[in-house]
């Protein structure tokens, strides 16, 4: 079965992972209390294409499924955002995007696994179990 992907692929997207965000959130809270906005998002810019290859990469997935339908819409050619005041600031290292889907695909495949597993078994449950090292954040 295929998997579509709308557009060409070639539109630039900047993601941020989530624990990145979450550290980003804590340190603003001790560090700043400017009234500026201060834009925290990594810059690391990755096309539709290429996402949705290391996507299929990591999942084990074969690129052959994937199929960018050229028909429908590319939206925004490229989104880019300029964090660098922040930087500056903070001193603040991202997780390379790559490493962060990776580790964003391995969690949500183990709480997939683990609710598709309670409701097998007739167990309600609203948790999704955290993995990984609590001190992290």
């Amino acid at each position: 079965e295929k998997i579509v992907i709308w557009g060409n692929g070639a539109p630039l997207r900047e993601y941020s992972y989530s624990i990145d965000l979450a550290r980003i959130y804590l340190w603003a809270l001790e560090n700043y209390d400017d009234a500026q906005v201060l834009n925290i998002g990594s810059t690391e810019e990755n096309s539709v294409r290429d996402i949705a290859y290391m996507t299929a990469d990591i999942m084990g997935i074969s690129r052959e499924r994937l199929f960018f339908d050229e028909t429908k819409p590319l939206g925004i050619m490229r989104k880019n955002t300029d964090n660098s005041r922040f930087i500056k600031l903070s001193g603040f290292k991202y997780t390379p995007f790559r490493e962060g889907l990776e580790k964003t695909i391995k969690w949500f495949s183990h709480a997939y696994e683990h609710q598709r597993d309670k409701l097998r078994l007739g167990k309600k449950s609203n948790t999704i179990p955290l993995t990984g090292d609590k001190r992290e954040i």
